[in-house]
């Protein structure tokens, strides 16, 4: 792998433990908030697929920054996962506030899936049927 895609793959990986560690701090403070006044298990009821989304691509990044196949493989999920949420979020809520937001983190987390999917990663993780 060329020393440009090394430097893409790291690029990569920090923006997935910089977006999976906002996504963290976010919902820490979301619980704090409502903390006072909700039961801890209705919040997590609410918001588990989220706060698990936010720490499965911090996982993703930590890994894929070491060059872990896991990582690889993470990363792929972890972006396909963001794409879907943030697809749903712009057709089932009426409110189109943060649309432009949401449209920029879609087609930032499908050109990384994208870049990721190149054959130079393919090559240097070498996917198979078990991982």
């Amino acid at each position: 792998m060329t020393r440009n895609l090394f430097i893409i793959e790291k690029i990569i990986s920090a923006f997935l433990i910089l977006w999976g560690g906002l996504g963290i701090h976010d919902f820490g403070l979301d619980i704090l908030h409502l903390f006072n006044h909700i039961p801890f298990y209705s919040i997590f009821r609410l918001y588990h697929f989220l706060f698990l989304l936010f720490l499965l691509t911090f996982i993703a990044g930590l890994f894929l920054s070491f060059s872990k196949k896991a990582g690889w493989t993470l990363a792929l999920i972890a972006l396909s996962l963001n794409d879907f949420f943030f697809i749903a979020l712009i057709l089932n809520y009426q409110d189109k506030s943060f649309i432009t937001f949401r449209a920029l983190v879609i087609i930032i987390c499908t050109t990384l899936l994208i870049i990721l999917l190149l054959k130079p990663f393919k090559i240097k993780y070498k996917p198979t049927n078990k991982t």
